[in-house]
């Protein structure tokens, strides 16, 4: 497998990294039949309004009539700080208290590129139920931090286009 280098993620344009991450967490969330019933939305476009009224843009979301999957993609050269986690877990919960809701159960996942300061594993662990926690390895592989909803994993091969990249994903690299 190639070795990425966290140049490679910068040459990314957010797009690129947000549809890489779409590609990933979609082999993931398998047990809600998200990607089989459901659809994806991602990007600018893809909007969700909270109970507060406010528009919350979501980089990549996976949505059925009982599941919602609402994915942050963060790409950044230093560690995650603990208010990072903390709004996407207020946006998590604005959103479904909304009327876009409709009784669905709504969960958020975190996926980085860099590491994560103590605070946030701290607050995942509290919060796994709602918050899971990835991160994308300069190998290429896809760890998961914190979770408790991700349990099914299936394995994942994929190539995408902008670097020669394959990511696999097997129960022993978890």
């Amino acid at each position: 497998m190639k070795n990425m280098e966290s140049e490679e993620y910068e040459e990314m344009t957010p797009e690129e990294y947000e549809g890489l991450i779409s590609t990933v967490v979609s082999g993931m969330t398998n047990k809600y039949d998200l990607i089989k019933e459901g659809k994806t939305k991602k990007g600018r476009s893809n909007s969700w309004k909270g109970i507060s009224g406010f528009g919350h843009q979501i980089d990549v979301s996976y949505e059925n009539d009982k599941d919602v999957l609402l994915v942050e993609c963060k790409r950044w050269k230093n560690s995650i700080p603990a208010a990072t986690f903390l709004a996407l877990w207020a946006r998590v919960i604005d959103i479904e208290c909304g009327q876009e809701s409709k009784g669905r159960k709504f969960r958020g996942a975190l996926v980085v590129s860099k590491d994560f300061q103590d605070g946030v594993i701290k607050l995942a662990k509290y919060h796994e139920k709602k918050i899971s926690l990835f991160r994308v390895k300069t190998d290429g592989s896809f760890e998961i931090v914190s979770h408790a909803e991700f349990i099914e994993v299936q394995p994942v091969s994929m190539a995408y286009r902008v670097n020669p990249l394959i990511i696999t994903l097997t129960p022993e690299t978890l």
